[in-house]
């Protein structure tokens, strides 16, 4: 009789010992479960890609899954929505300077921003036929440059400065010569100009862009958000 109670209690211990390890290791499953889930949320952009040809892309927690480029040459970024893709190349009139990026920006529904670390080579006339350009929005970028302008009308957007606008103030209602270049003065090479734009040029009577609302609506933040 004690035999068969000793027998019992080894028994009943040994049982208390399985169900005690399955009941850790539930445990520890489930704190590395939530701990996983819990840094999903803090990084809604980590598991996406980076995009190819990039310099340099980095998440950010600013906005909705938005990421940042940075122009290793001119030491500018900007931000864009995650799911935009960048394709950046070197500028074929600056061969010898391959830091010099030319960047496409592109929405999934096949809208484009175009940013040139320099612009060399503009050339082309205005026809006596041609009014000038009109901007219908002119915001000054003072948390990046007190001299750099974001400017729009019905047929482009992009970013200007003083020294290439009439070395004065753009203001709305403003018209430009008849073949307008959204230019700012480049800070690495002298002499040299950068763009950031829906296009390096635009006349008066140019097609209105054609986009979504959504895709203008980041497209104006993605200049907003340019440091220089």
């Amino acid at each position: 009789m004690y035999m068969e109670r000793r027998m019992d209690q080894r028994g009943f211990g040994a049982l208390e010992m399985v169900l005690a390890v399955l009941l850790l290791v539930a445990i520890g499953a489930a704190g590395y479960f939530a701990y996983q889930a819990r840094q999903a949320q803090r990084d809604p952009v980590a598991n996406v890609g980076t995009p190819k040809n990039a310099q340099s892309v980095e998440s950010s927690n600013a906005g909705a899954s938005w990421k940042t480029y940075k122009s290793n040459y001119e030491m500018t970024s900007f931000r864009y929505p995650a799911n935009w893709t960048v394709k950046a190349e070197t500028i074929p009139n600056l061969p010898n300077v391959p830091e010099a990026k030319m960047v496409t920006l592109r929405s999934p529904q096949g809208f484009e921003l175009h940013y040139f670390d320099v612009l060399t080579g503009l050339g082309g006339g205005c026809p006596e036929t041609d009014p000038n350009v009109t901007f219908t929005t002119v915001q000054g970028l003072e948390h990046t440059n007190p001299k750099l302008y974001f400017i729009e009308n019905e047929s482009i957007l992009a970013l200007t400065d003083e020294n290439s606008w009439r070395d004065k103030k753009p203001h709305t209602g403003d018209s430009g010569d008849c073949l307008f270049y959204p230019l700012f003065l480049s800070k690495i090479h002298k002499g040299g100009q950068m763009s950031f734009a829906t296009a390096i040029q635009i006349r008066p009577n140019a097609e209105p862009l054609k986009a979504s609302k959504v895709d203008l609506a980041n497209a104006r933040l993605i200049l907003e958000s340019f440091t220089y």
